[in-house]
Order: C-alpha cells, then sequence, then structure tokens
C-alpha cells in the first residue's frame, strides 16, 4: 500500500477518529466571500477541504454543482495568487477535486503541488492506474492521489485501489 505524503493528510488521519471533510467550490458564490466562507467553515469544525476546480463542462456533477460552476469566475482557474490565498485561508488539508481535461491536461496540477498549495488531487475521471502514475509525480512535491471508486467499476478495479492506495474517495 502506497504511503500518505502529505503531511497535512497524515496529521489529519493520525489525531482524528472522525474527519469531516467539506465540498467546496473554488470562487463560489464570489471570490472574496469564498476566502470568508472557508475560514469560517475551518473554525466551525472541517478538517478536510475538497475544494472544486472551476470547469467550464462540469457535466459529471449534479444540477446545483453545474449551476455553481457556471457563476464562478473562470480566471481563478489560472491564478496561482488566488489559489495562494486560499492556502493561507486555512491550515486543514486541501484536496483539490477536478476533471482531468482541467487540471491534467493543462498542467495547472503541477504549479498547484510545486508551489505547495494543495495536500491531494481527487479526479474522477481517471482509472486506477493513471491515479497511481500521477501519484509517483506527485509525491515528489508531497502531494497525495486520492483513489476514487464508484459503482461503475468493476469489482477488480475496486480491490486494486483499495488494496493499494492509503487515501480512497469513495
Amino acid at each position: 500500500m502506497r504511503d500518505i505524503v502529505a503531511k497535512r493528510n497524515s496529521d489529519s488521519i493520525m489525531y482524528e477518529k472522525r474527519l469531516l471533510v467539506g465540498y467546496l467550490l473554488a470562487g463560489y458564490p464570489g471570490k472574496e466571500s469564498f476566502l470568508k466562507l472557508i475560514a469560517e467553515c475551518e473554525a466551525e469544525g472541517i478538517d478536510i477541504f475538497e475544494i472544486g476546480f472551476p470547469s467550464a463542462d462540469p457535466s459529471s456533477d449534479g444540477e446545483v454543482i453545474q449551476k455553481a460552476h457556471q457563476t464562478v469566475d473562470s480566471s481563478i482557474c489560472s491564478d496561482v495568487s488566488y489559489w495562494t490565498a486560499i492556502r493561507n485561508s486555512i491550515t486543514k488539508p486541501i484536496w483539490i477535486m477536478g476533471y482531468r481535461r482541467d487540471l491534467i491536461d493543462t498542467g495547472f496540477y503541477k504549479v498547484l503541488a510545486q508551489k505547495g498549495l494543495v495536500d491531494a488531487f481527487v479526479i474522477p475521471d481517471m482509472n486506477f492506474h493513471e491515479h497511481q502514475k500521477l501519484a509517483d509525480e506527485l509525491s515528489s512535491w508531497d502531494v497525495d492521489v486520492i483513489g476514487f471508486v464508484n459503482p461503475d467499476m468493476q469489482d477488480s478495479e475496486i480491490d486494486e485501489c483499495f488494496s493499494n492506495t492509503a487515501l480512497v474517495y469513495q
């Protein structure tokens, strides 16, 4: 099994028996209000922040999240200063959830990882082997890749993910 490489992730897992993971879409409902919101969420007890990366085509998300994506200022997708402000607003782990085309294909995931702005990535539209390859690449920057399991996967792939991944999103 792969080890957890991000210190914030391992500290959270080690010291907490029950973790509250909160999903928030970056920049929603507005750029500045989002920064205040995540600080308030941390003060209220969110242990891990799963932050949605804005997408022009969030077709795999539900209707409510799709509508939120439509209202977000898309300039934040490449605004390193905004992602730095997010990191500076909270002390808890940040897991960026996004589509391959928005994070991996653009290469922006490397910027976030190299600058220490993220603790993990959740990329639902990649298979187990692609996650493992990405995890190998990101381990040098102490960034985890969260295994992703969904009901459409074959049992063998689900078993492989749970057997070889330290953190799994189900």
